[in-house]
């Protein structure tokens, strides 16, 4: 009777460690699996970040695409300047800014009184004057400055009106024949005799003249007149 009962119980005691044993391998294998093994991505998993990644690609190109077709192009540099000289009104010439009172003092050793500047048209040609008026009077000095109109191209007024005035010149009875004076401006005549005489200056697409009173010969007041035309060409 007692073998009997003894082997009952090994018997138990056998199966209950069978099953304890191989739950604890059982649970061992799993975790070793989950930590050994990540778990591998589907395909709709792998296939959702390209996707995303397509999209955010292509939208900020599809934005700019729009904004540049919507934005008007700018105007370009040279088509700014080209409006702003459009727009803007062509300041009045001031031929008493050219020569200061004290250079009228320097070239003709006496005080100016005032300055009287005008303007005015002469079939092509825009006249501006400014009259120096020196003590004594007979020492003032004039000055005029000559360019074509505004509708009027200098190469069609400037350059024809100085060729056939100084350049092509020919002696005539009771003219001065005009005489070449070098050393100031682009090209230069003095016009005038022993009482009254003038210096004719071309430079660009204007004339400038000078003329200076005084009992000096022809040769002082063409030197004088040299002088205040170079003053005046520094300012145009």
């Amino acid at each position: 009777m007692i073998p009997k009962i003894y082997l009952y119980l090994c018997g138990c005691a056998f199966a209950f460690a069978a099953c304890t044993s191989g739950g604890s391998n059982s649970a061992r294998h799993a975790a070793e699996t989950s930590h050994a093994a990540p778990a591998t991505p589907t395909a709709q998993s792998a296939e959702m970040p390209l996707a995303a990644t397509e999209t955010a690609a292509s939208t900020p190109l599809a934005a700019i695409n729009d904004s540049s077709q919507a934005t008007a192009r700018p105007p370009a540099p040279q088509e700014q300047v080209a409006r702003s000289k459009e727009q803007t009104p062509k300041k009045k010439a001031d031929a008493c800014e050219l020569i200061t009172k004290s250079e009228i003092k320097t070239v003709q050793g006496a005080d100016v009184g005032e300055t009287k500047g005008s303007e005015r048209t002469s079939g092509p040609f825009i006249l501006s004057q400014c009259y120096y008026t020196v003590v004594p009077f007979n020492k003032s000095v004039s000055l005029e400055v000559t360019r074509a109109g505004a509708e009027t191209p200098a190469t069609k007024a400037i350059e024809p009106f100085w060729q056939q005035r100084f350049r092509e010149a020919k002696p005539t009875k009771g003219a001065d024949v005009p005489q070449r004076v070098a050393g100031v401006g682009e090209d230069a005549y003095w016009v005038g005799n022993d009482l009254i005489g003038s210096l004719y200056v071309k430079q660009g697409d204007k004339i400038v003249r000078v003329s200076v009173g005084g009992k000096e010969s022809i040769e002082d007041k063409r030197k004088k007149s040299v002088a205040l035309a170079r003053k005046a060409l520094g300012r145009l």
